[in-house]
């Protein structure tokens, strides 16, 4: 397995500017779909993120808190992970659910897929409310609503090289300066809105859940172009500061994720307009 360090250079310190960190970290979920590929009995969506969480920890950095969601408590929350970030008296909170990019087989052309309308099953029998199967993306919305966050979608990805997204179309310009000239492999861990990845979801076009489609939107990006230092989130229409008080003392405390109740699981709506999506 070739070392991050071959592509990247020296690695990140609790001093290293946040883009620096999670670039590296782009780069070596790339390198780890690589070997999977190969080997399917390794590297799937979970062990990745284990892997992000645990590589921020040694870094031991203060300016952001990373939250990995407890597995039994995925099916209450929507998401694998939330991101919480100071800048200045602001805070910036991410709820994300992670796909890696699966080789589907039963295609004539074998194109790599991401499953984007997986159904959670939600068992509230405990409280006289017996079970229930939800789309996930309805409960990741309904959960970033409820606590002012952003939900994203992050994306893990090996591919051999960037497609050809037309004129016009250039991935993480608008999203931050501009001026990274991005590889195959920063695109390791990408980003996108729910907006467009429920569209996409729910496309009948085929070939709709893959890298290229899900990619071609300009709010689609590698995951570090979040911390550029060039970064306006400010300007972002898919990101909005977090003033919940619950979040807000979760970053302070170095708290973990909060949970949607059962009432709240059996009540989401079939629409839920949250940040992100274009009303």
């Amino acid at each position: 397995m070739k070392l991050v360090t071959d592509l990247k250079g020296k690695y990140p310190t609790a001093a290293s500017p946040l883009y620096d960190v999670f670039d590296y970290f782009s780069s070596f979920s790339w390198e780890l779909c690589r070997v999977r590929n190969s080997n399917k009995k390794i590297a799937d969506e979970e062990t990745i993120t284990d892997l992000l969480i645990a590589y921020i920890e040694t870094l031991n950095m203060n300016s952001f808190h990373v939250i990995k969601v407890n597995k039994a408590k995925e099916s209450r929350v929507g998401a694998d992970l939330l991101i919480i970030r100071q800048v200045g008296n602001k805070y910036y909170a991410f709820a994300i659910q992670a796909k890696i990019l699966k080789d589907n087989l039963t295609t004539i052309n074998q194109i790599a897929k991401y499953d984007l309308k997986k159904l959670v099953n939600v068992n509230l029998s405990a409280y006289g409310l017996g079970k229930k199967k939800i789309l996930q993306h309805r409960i990741l919305r309904f959960f970033a609503k409820k606590y002012g966050m952003t939900p994203l979608y992050s994306f893990y990805n090996n591919i051999s090289g960037l497609p050809n997204f037309g004129k016009g179309v250039t991935p993480c310009k608008d999203r931050c300066c501009g001026q990274h000239d991005y590889k195959v492999n920063d695109y390791g861990v990408s980003i996108a809105t729910i907006f467009n990845v429920v569209r996409q979801a729910n496309s009948r076009a085929n070939h709709s859940k893959s890298f290229s489609s899900l990619h071609k939107f300009d709010d689609s990006t590698p995951l570090q172009s979040l911390f550029c230092p060039s970064f306006n989130v400010n300007s972002l229409p898919m990101v909005r500061e977090c003033k919940n008080k619950t979040i807000i003392d979760i970053y302070i405390s170095r708290g973990v994720s909060p949970e949607l109740s059962p009432e709240e699981l059996l009540g989401i709506p079939e629409t839920v307009i949250c940040v992100g999506d274009k009303t």
